[in-house]
């Protein structure tokens, strides 16, 4: 009975141990992956910060040195998803920058700014990658849509429109003058413009179903309809 009632101690003596020692590890690990989390985001946000510094020295054009856009052009290769040649970074030394950017660097850039909330900066950066471009249609429809956003609904139309016209089997575009219309209480047009999206993909309606901006949607038995027919 005396070595039971001793193995029976020593269990409870290991159990008391483990557990203070989880108690002071665990802790301790939460608080290193939560540091390095909040570290990821924070410098996902200081790389952003450092690309529209240097958009904005290239866009300054004669008023920066050679140094200082070399810099600028070093910037965006690193941090940006749209790199810049060899060719064209020495052209933007030379103060011929802004016309040999492709599209997708203004895009890439407002949508970053859109994505953090500054719904003005990405405007301007859309309207930077319309001039790249006045005949495709993406960045009318991402314009648009963050007019929407910004509850300016007259001006949501007029771009969303352009896309449209542009090309009216952009599903995106009539997605996104769903949640406009819908806005406006053009409830019919909206309908309209869901059944026009799933013609041309059907694979939105999977889309449609997780997105939360569609939720009042589900109120109106043709929408219902719509997704799940």
């Amino acid at each position: 009975m005396d070595k039971e009632n001793q193995s029976a101690d020593n269990w409870d003596k290991l159990k008391t141990i483990s557990g203070l020692i989880a108690s002071v590890l665990i802790p301790v690990v939460l608080a290193i992956i939560g540091n390095n989390f909040s570290n990821a985001i924070k410098e996902r946000e200081i790389q952003a910060k450092y690309v529209e510094l240097a958009i904005n020295i290239l866009n300054q054009e004669t008023d920066k040195n050679e140094r200082t856009k070399s810099w600028a052009v070093k910037i965006i290769n690193e941090y940006s998803s749209v790199k810049i040649d060899s060719l064209t970074e020495n052209e933007i030394i030379k103060n011929e920058l802004i016309s040999r950017l492709p599209q997708d660097a203004f895009v890439d850039f407002a949508a970053q700014k859109a994505w953090e909330g500054n719904l003005h900066s990405a405007i301007k950066g859309y309207d930077l990658a319309i001039t790249k471009d006045s005949l495709n249609p993406q960045p009318y429809n991402l314009k648009g849509y963050a007019y929407y956003k910004m509850k300016d609904y007259k001006n949501a139309l007029i771009f969303l429109g352009k896309s449209k016209e542009l090309d009216d089997t952009y599903p995106w575009v009539h997605y996104n003058l769903a949640l406009v219309y819908w806005a406006i209480n053009e409830k019919d047009e909206a309908i309209n413009e869901i059944e026009r999206v799933i013609l041309l993909d059907s694979s939105f309606k999977e889309i449609i179903a997780g997105d939360k901006q569609f939720i009042e949607f589900t109120a109106d038995s043709r929408f219902d309809d719509l997704i799940n027919r």
